[in-house]
């Protein structure tokens, strides 16, 4: 039993809770991208903002840190694309590295990747992925942005990587294309 643990609840003491983020409103203003500070808004922001009661309800703590390592999501979802086969692996944000992390345990049954606005891209040995197709995708802002703007950065090195080793990865970023608001 852990020192400070509860015999019968079975709960950590205080001071063996990892730490878990969660923004308030303020604080994700500026990450979600709607201006740099609340309540600025970034001109041209298309988010309608007498819908934001509606999309903070939305908002979740990032649970990563409490997650057992190696964290059980990513072996279990390699050996569902392996099951399933030529699956198409989806993510968003926290989730973003998922999906290349279960390739990198086995490709198999991985037919391609769709990372929207991902925590980070590959670094290191990017043989694994040569052969998927991948599509990495950002909306507004995230050049202005302090928290995305290094995201975007390695996900460019990686797709950048990718494409002189002969890869399929495209990344794309909204605005960039002419596609804005987003």
């Amino acid at each position: 039993m852990r020192h400070g643990a509860s015999p019968i609840l079975g709960k950590a003491s205080p001071a063996e809770v990892p730490p878990i983020f969660s923004a308030g409103h303020k604080a994700a203003w500026a990450i979600f991208r709607f201006g740099p500070e609340h309540p600025k808004v970034y001109d041209g922001m298309q988010f309608p903002l007498q819908a934001q009661e509606e999309f903070w309800k939305q908002m979740v703590a990032n649970w990563n840190a409490t997650l057992p390592q190696p964290n059980p999501t990513v072996p279990a979802l390699s050996q569902l694309a392996q099951k399933l086969g030529s699956t198409i692996l989806i993510s968003h944000s926290q989730s973003g590295i998922y999906p290349f992390q279960t390739a990198a345990i086995s490709p198999q049954g991985v037919a391609a990747i769709v990372s929207i606005e991902p925590g980070g891209c590959p670094t290191g040995e990017l043989q694994t992925y040569l052969n998927i197709p991948t599509l990495v995708l950002f909306g507004d802002y995230v050049d202005l942005s302090p928290r995305w703007a290094p995201r975007l950065k390695q996900c460019r090195a990686y797709a950048d990587a990718m494409k002189k080793l002969g890869g399929k990865t495209e990344l794309v970023v909204l605005p960039e294309i002419g596609i804005k608001g987003n």
